[in-house]
C-alpha cells in the first residue's frame, strides 16, 4: 500500500506534522485540575484537535473509584501514592486551544490523519475507539481555536477568558517541540500570567521538574502545577503516580 500510493504519502507527510492528540491524557489532569477553584477556563497549548479541553466530559476509574458517569470516552487509570482524586467533574466554562495548526475533530480528513498517528500494537484498537468517542464530543461542542504560535497568541487566549473564572494554561508533550529560546519566552510568558499552569512534560522540560532524560523524553512525564511537581504520570495516560508534595 505504501508503495503504491507513494506520491500521495509523501504530499501527506510534506502537509502535516506530529499532532498527537490523547484524551486520556486527561486522567492526569484531572487531579491537578481538582486543586483548583472553579469555575475554569482551560487554555490548551499545542491542542491539536483539542480532545484534552474537555476533562469535565469524560468518565473516569482511578482504582476503582469512579469519577464521572461512564459515558462515551470512559478512562482508567492506576495509581500509587496520595493521589488526591476529586469527587466531582470540574466547572468548565470556556475551553480555547492554540495550535500553529489547529485540527477540526468534525473534518474527516483531519480525523483521519489524528488516527494515522496512533502507532500499531496491542493498545492500538482501545486508543483508536477512545480517539473516535472524543473527537464526537469535542466535533458537537467545538472549542474556541486560536492558530498561531503559543507565546503569540497566549495573551490573545486570556482575552477570552470569561470574567470570574480561573484561567488554566495547560500543555502535555509540547515544550520540546519549541526552540529553547521559544520555550524559555513561553515559561516566562506564562509565570508572569495571572494563570493557574499545568503541565505534563518529560523531566526537565519545565525547570525543577528533575534531571532531563536521555534524548529528551524518557518513559514518564511529570506532573506539575504552578512549577511544582504534583505526580509522576504515564506519557498517554492510564498510570499516575503522586508526589509527596505535602
Amino acid at each position: 500500500m505504501v508503495i503504491g500510493d507513494a506520491e500521495r504519502l509523501r504530499a501527506t507527510m510534506y502537509e502535516r506534522a506530529t499532532q498527537t492528540n490523547e484524551p486520556a491524557r486527561c486522567t492526569g489532569l484531572l487531579p491537578a485540575l481538582g486543586l483548583l477553584d472553579g469555575p475554569l477556563a482551560l487554555i490548551e497549548v499545542g491542542a491539536s484537535a483539542g480532545l484534552c479541553l474537555y476533562p469535565d466530559r469524560y468518565g473516569y476509574d482511578y482504582d476503582g473509584v469512579p469519577v464521572g458517569p461512564a459515558g462515551a470516552v470512559h478512562l482508567r487509570c492506576t495509581t500509587s501514592g496520595a493521589v488526591p482524586v476529586p469527587e466531582r467533574l470540574p466547572d468548565v466554562t470556556a475551553r480555547i486551544g492554540i495550535d500553529l495548526n489547529p485540527l477540526d475533530p468534525a473534518d474527516p480528513d483531519d480525523r483521519a490523519w489524528l488516527r494515522a498517528l496512533i502507532w500499531p500494537g496491542p493498545e492500538a484498537a482501545a486508543r483508536l475507539a477512545r480517539l473516535d468517542a472524543a473527537a464526537g464530543i469535542a466535533g458537537a461542542d467545538p472549542a474556541q481555536m486560536l492558530a498561531g504560535d503559543l507565546v503569540d497568541r497566549l495573551p490573545d487566549a486570556l482575552d477570552l477568558v470569561p470574567a470570574g473564572c480561573t484561567a488554566v494554561v495547560f500543555h502535555t508533550a509540547v515544550l520540546p517541540y519549541l526552540p529553547r529560546e521559544r520555550r524559555a519566552a513561553f515559561l516566562d510568558l506564562v509565570t508572569a500570567s495571572p494563570v493557574r499552569w499545568i503541565a505534563q512534560e518529560a523531566p526537565g522540560v519545565v525547570p525543577g521538574t528533575g534531571p532531563e532524560p536521555p534524548g529528551g523524553w524518557g518513559t514518564e512525564f511529570v506532573l506539575s502545577l504552578d512549577g511544582r511537581p504534583l505526580a509522576r504520570t504515564a506519557p498517554h495516560g492510564g498510570r499516575i503516580e503522586w508526589l509527596d508534595v505535602a
